[in-house]
């Protein structure tokens, strides 16, 4: 089950109607997808479609409609890069359906990438930043629930010289669980060796490794990792 909520990190943009305040749910979920510039216009395209597909899977639909008491949750989607570059690409939904949840990757796969491909977000990666602006809209959803996960994918650590310890804690204090997918650093492709730099500037070399210790928390949190942006979906399936 740890597994199959973890695939919910690529679900996000039902059409479903939104959720009336005080409708219980059995999960208030956000996905945070990083579109700072070492994601180029492929990248992106090839995670919106992991997102998507996993919307389409039979194992998701069932984890988010039938395994809870309520059949349904919220989910928000957002995309981030530097300090203050956060945008939300599907505001709150409610998935209680097999319908909803298709409807839900068909918005996935119409959301126009943040900046835009011309003028594009500064490029920074802050982790810290998009945690933090999570947990915020979590903090405001207006959704009784006894779980509340934040997904947060990336191909890079924090750049933008703010700690992410204070972010982690927050989510702690919050009962937020964060978990994460990280796109190796071992990728043949432009933005890699600015990747590598970035990771041993702050002593690490592993970057699932990175996120395992400086950014997932909750007892069944995790990190699932992919080599390339082709296993994006299928990390996250499974």
């Amino acid at each position: 089950m740890k597994r199959v909520l973890g695939l919910c990190f690529l679900l996000l943009g039902s059409v479903a109607g939104q959720a009336s305040p005080s409708e219980p749910v059995d999960l208030v979920l956000v996905l945070a997808t990083d579109v700072s510039t070492s994601i180029n216009e492929r990248d992106y395209r090839l995670q919106q479609e992991g997102l998507a597909s996993a919307f389409e899977s039979e194992e998701v639909v069932f984890a988010l409609t039938s395994a809870g008491m309520h059949g349904r949750v919220a989910v928000l989607y957002y995309e981030w890069a530097g300090i203050s570059e956060q945008t939300i690409g599907v505001p709150w939904t409610i998935i209680d359906s097999a319908e909803a949840a298709k409807n839900y990757a068909a918005r996935i796969r119409l959301v126009a990438r943040s900046g835009g491909w011309t003028e594009m977000f500064d490029g920074s990666t802050g982790v810290a930043a998009a945690m933090n602006f999570g947990l915020s809209e979590i903090a405001k959803a207006d959704y009784p629930t006894t779980r509340r996960i934040l997904d947060i994918s990336s191909d890079g650590i924090e750049n933008t010289d703010v700690d992410v310890a204070p972010a982690r804690q927050r989510a702690l204090e919050e009962g937020v669980h964060v978990n994460a997918l990280v796109i190796s650093a071992n990728i043949n492709q432009a933005g890699n060796s600015d990747r590598l730099h970035m990771q041993s500037t702050v002593g690490h070399t592993n970057l699932l490794r990175y996120y395992q210790e400086n950014v997932i928390v909750g007892p069944r949190a995790f990190a699932l990792e992919a080599s390339r942006f082709e296993d994006f979906g299928v990390a996250i399936k499974r």
